[in-house]
């Protein structure tokens, strides 16, 4: 998976510092083994010293094999002080690279607070856009089940007023069969009236002839 750009930079700081910290971990190693060294080269010009103030007493006979063998102790003095001079040297370098390690892992510890602070807040704003999405998400749902809940009331009206408007036409053709019933029946009732209004003529009109 492809790292973001803060969790790029996070994962370059911390591989800076264990770099650091293993480098620290070289000059520790360095420093120890310096500081041996420098106690055993130590021991070993006491020890020379020693045995070299010891040897200056020795009998008249000898006097020339003591000279010579002060000599030969002294110039091995001067090299072991040499190299215990060059040992202290390289100790202080160590030392000064140790002090500007140190410095840089308080510059990439600072770094990498600045980085974690960053991170949290960036990580807070991630969880407040994904609660907000959560919301948005939510209320998307309930508008979407809100708009299905009124599509099936529209359908469910749209159904009922085709069924009233079935019954209606039903209706309707009902009082059209009725009217056209009671039209008929009027006209036939006022054909019976006339035939019956026709024949009280007659006989009225009978009756005067027979009188006459």
């Amino acid at each position: 998976m492809a790292l973001t750009g803060w969790q790029q930079e996070i994962l370059s700081r911390l591989q800076e510092r264990d770099a650091a910290e293993r480098a620290n971990s070289g000059i520790y190693e360095s420093y120890r083994r310096l500081a041996a060294q420098t106690a055993i080269l130590k021991e070993r010009n006491r020890s020379l010293l020693k045995a070299a103030s010891a040897s200056r007493v020795v009998p008249a006979d000898q006097g020339n094999a003591g000279s010579d063998n002060n000599a030969v102790q002294q110039a091995y003095v001067q090299s072991l002080e040499a190299q215990i001079a060059s040992l202290r040297d390289e100790l202080g370098s160590v030392y000064k690279t140790q002090a500007q390690n140190a410095q840089r892992l308080v510059n990439l510890t600072e770094q990498l607070q600045s980085i974690n602070e960053r991170f949290s807040t960036e990580h807070t704003e991630l969880l407040q856009l994904r609660s907000e999405r959560a919301i948005s998400k939510r209320e998307r749902e309930e508008a979407l089940q809100m708009r299905k809940d009124k599509d099936r009331s529209i359908e469910a009206l749209h159904d009922e007023l085709s069924m009233l408007k079935l019954e209606f036409d039903m209706l309707e053709k009902k009082n059209e069969d009725l009217q056209e019933d009671n039209s008929s029946l009027l006209r036939r009732w006022l054909e019976k009236k006339a035939q019956e209004a026709a024949e009280m003529d007659n006989m009225l009109g009978g009756q005067a002839g027979s009188t006459a």
